[in-house]
């Protein structure tokens, strides 16, 4: 009996040039996994279950080349032939049921570990050495965002040459947040109409989802983190508006806002209710950056949508800069000599020294002060008679070190003006009616998971690998994922360095952004179903309702009762 290898890795397949350029997508992924396994030692095997093989074709063992020595990895294929594929329904339609045939090669692997993938992904070096540190953990579920790059691999050269294509290919991620293309510095395309003007010197990075439209506004739900760049223009304060609403998901209660710099300090926050307009006010002298806005709320779910929505942005403006910002005791006049006036005599860090003159025919009635905290609390307000004449005014600042946080003094996020909550209750985004008693409620990053989904073999079979519905597999693979969350298995996402490349295919092979359309009209034609999103929906919310999984097979998933063939490289 050979040695238990620490991993599995499951694909499923059948030589039938699917998506385009098959072979060539899946020797680029065996050549670059064994080339791997072999630098860092990582003691794997790559199950491939062969399903339904084509008539009048070679068996994929023989139409891809093979080293002479490919250890520490064995390559294993299972076959599933046509006659156990004609039981399943719509076998006349669908040549491959894929998660079926992905159940098959977990049920047989042999690793500690056993990680799902597809035939045409390539495994950053990064993550191969990260994989063979053997830190892996039963009970914890690995996800990892997708990136889909150009087809035209080069044609020679070794693994290093094929990593750094990859890197320097890159067309779009897979998010938890959705699917973006990126440009040439790896962000986010701008989108035009955004909740930004184009000039605004703002690029988002990650935590921000799709655009949405409603009749009167243009708004992006945010992760809890939403993270983005920015390069203060010429002309602008180093004041950022932000129109922001707390979503559904926080119910009553108010959302924590924070704003938090690239070392992962905080450096201001506030809270809100409703739709507020926030003033985040930056040190003078810091003209671009990184942020990050931090929301943390009730994350209660939602009745039609599994995301977790407490925060959404409307839109984000720099504030014009007036005339004298900078310009210490340089007076000059804001009005005509015949109007009323104000003359700013001089500004620093603590004082601000304004004329008022009144104008020639009127005169200054009344002094009100108001001076309010950052969440809109008056803290002094006065109203006084003035008289006529000149008056000059002065604002003295006198600051002193606390003992609470260390944040920035020149860092504010200040509440300007509040409108009434949205009525979610009434909207496509109501909360779910059992939300208060819904406990264990989350968003798991269920993007092209079918891509890279890993657990223990333990964990598998304890959830009886994927449910085996004979339907276009869409969903399928993330309805997966949540049982396994309310199965108690920890969902943990592997973050850069560590990155897995999808190779591009031809459009309705698989889903892309470009193809959803010629897919769909594909599936009409050969009268096929899928899962639509909102039953998907309604699935996530009974395991969160109860906090338990939903398992839809039985004993022998995975052709459990069957003898099938099985070869070896």
């Amino acid at each position: 009996m050979p040695e238990q290898p620490y991993l599995s890795v499951v694909v499923a397949a059948r030589n039938d040039n699917h998506g385009g350029d098959m072979l060539s997508r899946m020797q680029a992924f065996l050549d670059s996994w064994i080339a791997q396994a072999q630098r860092y030692q990582l003691s794997s095997e790559i199950v491939i279950v062969e399903w339904n093989p084509p008539p009048g074709r070679p068996r994929l063992i023989e139409d891809l080349h093979w080293p002479a020595d490919s250890s520490p990895c064995e390559i294993r294929f299972v076959g599933v032939p046509r006659e156990i594929h004609e039981r399943f329904a719509h076998s006349d339609v669908i040549p491959l049921h894929q998660m079926i045939a992905k159940n098959v090669g977990i049920r047989r692997a042999r690793g500690r570990f056993v990680l799902v993938t597809n035939l045409d992904i390539i495994f950053s070096a990064e993550m191969m050495r990260f994989l063979a540190e053997r830190r892996l953990a039963p009970g914890t579920m690995y996800r990892i965002d997708r990136l889909d790059i150009a087809n035209d691999l080069p044609k020679t050269g070794g693994v290093d040459e094929l990593l750094g294509f990859c890197e320097s290919h890159v067309l779009r991620v897979f998010a938890r947040e959705g699917g973006f293309n990126l440009d040439a510095c790896g962000l986010p395309e701008p989108v035009p109409g955004d909740i930004f003007a184009a000039d605004a010197g703002i690029r988002l990075v990650t935590g921000w989802h799709a655009i949405e439209r409603s009749d009167f506004d243009v708004y992006r739900w945010t992760d809890p983190e939403a993270e983005f760049l920015f390069q203060r223009p010429q002309d602008a304060a180093p004041r950022l508006m932000l129109d922001v609403e707390a979503g559904p998901s926080a119910g009553p209660d108010p959302v924590t806002l924070e704003v938090v710099g690239p070392n992962g300090s905080v450096l201001t926050g506030n809270s809100l209710r409703g739709r507020v307009m926030i003033r985040l006010h930056l040190p003078p002298e810091l003209s671009g950056g990184r942020l990050v806005l931090r929301a943390a709320g009730r994350g209660l779910p939602l009745l039609r949508d599994p995301r977790i929505l407490n925060l959404r942005v409307l839109g984000m403006a720099w504030e014009a800069a007036p005339d004298w910002l900078g310009a210490e005791a340089v007076p000059r006049e804001t009005n005509r000599p015949s109007e009323p006036s104000i003359r700013v005599l001089s500004t620093s860090q603590r004082q601000i020294q304004f004329l008022v003159r009144p104008g020639p025919a009127a005169i200054l009635r009344n002094l009100d002060v108001d001076v309010r905290d950052a969440s809109g609390n008056v803290v002094l307000q006065d109203s006084r008679q003035a008289g006529g004449g000149e008056h000059l005014i002065t604002l003295t600042l006198d600051f002193e070190p606390s003992g609470g946080a260390q944040t920035s003094s020149a860092w504010l996020l200040e509440t300007v003006r509040a409108k009434p909550a949205e009525e979610w209750h009434s909207s496509y985004h109501a909360p779910h009616p059992e939300a208060s008693r819904i406990q264990r409620a989350a968003y798991l990053h269920t993007h092209a998971c079918g891509d890279f989904t890993l657990l223990s073999r333990e964990d598998w079979f304890r959830l009886r690998g994927y449910p085996e519905f004979p339907i276009w597999p869409m969903h399928i693979d993330a309805l997966f994922c949540y049982a396994a969350y309310h199965a108690g298995v920890r969902e943990e996402m592997l973050r850069h360095p560590l990155r897995i490349f999808h190779i591009e295919h031809l459009s309705a092979a698989g889903w892309t952004p470009e193809g959803e359309a010629v897919r769909s009209a594909r599936l009409a034609a050969k009268g096929l179903s899928e899962m639509q999103y909102s039953e998907f929906t309604r699935w996530v919310n009974h395991m969160r309702r109860f906090n338990a999984p939903l398992i839809f097979t039985l004993e022998n998933w995975g052709i459990g009762g069957e003898d099938l063939k099985e070869v070896s490289v």
